[in-house]
């Protein structure tokens, strides 16, 4: 990279800290609140992930009337905004701060089970509720280690990292030599975490279905699962008007099984399941379903 890229890159990664460091001051009621305020106005202006919000909301929930999809875009909007100013938050506050905002844990049992008998554990979920928060909770429960993809700014990369390696966690990154720290650390008896829902690498997935349509879906849960002999919980931190509820649920299918499609999807459908529930807590905005298998057309490319 150049020297003169770098700088910049400096100067923004650090512009974006004193921002994020300014709202993480202010209360977290408040912060939803702007996060509110915010999604209306995205919506009413109806950016590109606003119309691929909708778009994946009229794919995934055919049964909903088109009155109820429109209001389901907009709270999906104002749910994206608050978890961005709820990330920040959770960044840049004292682990013990954040946790403390977590007001109900539903299936801690499964945790402990697993942690009492020392059996690897693969922990798992979707874009839901609020992510930061959750890993914040896992890592004040035990240690563990995070898949990490690196977000698209250059300027966010370090702002994350040292955010996410402040709460304790071990991040590793999906290049070769991370795929077997992967290995290693399911292995270990420590929870390992890693979101399911989303796009792998080109060799990394299979085709199974999501909803209605077809998603390339990550193969190395499974291949995590099963070489480790690990158990496969589904958790996720979802917003409460007092703060956040955990919801741990076990997978309800059959671990061992042997083909790629078959348990993504199984995968697919218990992360299904959950976003049905909480629909508006839900990123609808991630672009799930590019690519595509030979046949179907591209459903995004028209979205301006």
């Amino acid at each position: 990279m150049p020297k003169s890229t770098s700088i910049s890159q400096y100067f923004k990664s650090t512009l974006l800290r004193v921002l994020f460091k300014g709202f993480a001051l202010l209360p977290l009621s408040w912060l939803r609140g702007i996060g509110r305020w915010l999604g209306s106005l995205v919506f009413s202006i109806n950016t590109r992930d606003v119309k691929v919000t909708r778009k994946n909301i009229q794919l995934c929930l055919t049964e909903l009337p088109a009155q109820e999809q429109e209001q389901l875009t907009k709270l999906s909007t104002q749910a994206s905004m608050m978890c961005a100013l709820e990330s920040a938050w959770a960044w840049f506050n004292p682990r013990a701060k954040v946790t403390k905002q977590i007001v109900e844990v539903s299936g801690i049992e499964h945790l402990k089970r697993a942690q009492a008998q020392q059996q690897p554990l693969v922990l798992t979920g979707a874009h839901l509720g609020n992510w930061e928060v959750l890993l914040n909770w896992i890592a004040a429960f035990d240690d563990c280690a995070i898949a990490y993809k690196p977000p698209k700014s250059l300027a966010m990369d370090p702002v994350v990292r040292k955010a996410r390696e402040a709460t304790g966690v071990t991040m590793i990154t999906g290049d070769r030599s991370g795929i077997e720290q992967m290995f290693t650390a399911a292995s270990s008896g420590k929870p390992f975490v890693i979101l399911s829902d989303q796009r792998p690498g080109k060799r990394g997935g299979v085709f199974a279905p999501f909803f209605n349509l077809p998603a390339f879906t990550m193969t190395i849960v499974q291949k995590l699962v099963q070489q480790a002999n690990a158990q496969l919980l589904y958790f996720h931190a979802l917003r409460v008007p007092s703060g956040f509820k955990v919801i741990i649920t076990p997978a309800a299918f059959d671990l061992t099984i042997p083909d790629e499609i078959e348990f993504a999807t199984a995968l697919n459908a218990g992360l299904s399941e959950i976003i049905t529930t909480y629909p508006s807590q839900f990123e609808w905005s991630y672009r799930r379903f590019r690519p595509l298998p030979e046949g179907f057309e591209p459903v995004y490319t028209q979205l301006k």
